[in-house]
């Protein structure tokens, strides 16, 4: 009698929660794997036209790379230094969010890039706020960007403003003013990238 594929992947499942899937977890080098993920994601992603395989193994990687970020906070820096020939984080992430022709793709690094915003502690969300922020602000007119980055950038500084209680400062009046929201924030991401340099 054949092995139904439900039956694999519970039993997969059931032991990949036990025991042996805690012994995969201390023994994995995290390191060593989100930099052979970004590498990668890189090398896919420098090609003009990708196959379904490709788009599987980027979207299925950037889901571990954001996961194992998650489990280890800690490789996010780590993350801001890596380098692929001569290309940087940076690179990545635009590659990744604007110049990917990919809308899924573009979609799952927007997702990634939030979920990593919003999910570590006080100070390191706060940090990685700023540091997608501020990619995504320099590089505005450098790209055409796409929904996609307008979606992420949004959404990053909607989490800056209520991080920061600019929310609470502009709830107190009647009326909402999108634009004096805007300039505060830029202005306090212009400090911090100055704080960085």
């Amino acid at each position: 009698m054949a092995v139904r594929n439900g039956d694999k992947k519970d039993k997969l499942q059931a032991l990949l929660t036990g025991e042996f899937g805690m012994e995969i977890l201390l023994s994995t080098n995290y390191n060593r794997l989100q930099t052979k993920i970004l590498s990668l994601v890189f090398t896919i992603l420098q090609q003009e036209c990708l196959s379904l395989e490709e788009k599987i193994i980027v979207e299925n990687a950037i889901a571990v790379w954001v996961g194992i970020t998650l489990y280890k906070p800690e490789l996010f820096e780590e993350f801001k230094a890596f380098r692929s020939e001569a290309s940087t984080a940076e690179d990545f992430i635009m590659r990744g969010l604007i110049l990917c022709q990919e809308d899924k793709i573009r979609q799952d690094f927007c997702q990634g890039i939030l979920a990593l915003a919003k999910s570590f502690d006080r100070s390191e969300r706060q940090a990685a706020q700023r540091y997608f922020m501020g990619i995504l602000g320099r590089n505005f007119v450098r790209v055409q960007p796409c929904s996609q980055y307008f979606d992420c950038f949004s959404c990053l500084i909607d989490m800056q403003a209520l991080s920061d209680g600019l929310s609470d400062e502009l709830s107190e009046t009647s009326s909402y003013d999108p634009e004096t929201l805007l300039y505060q924030i830029i202005d306090k991401i212009v400090e911090a990238s100055k704080d960085t340099d």
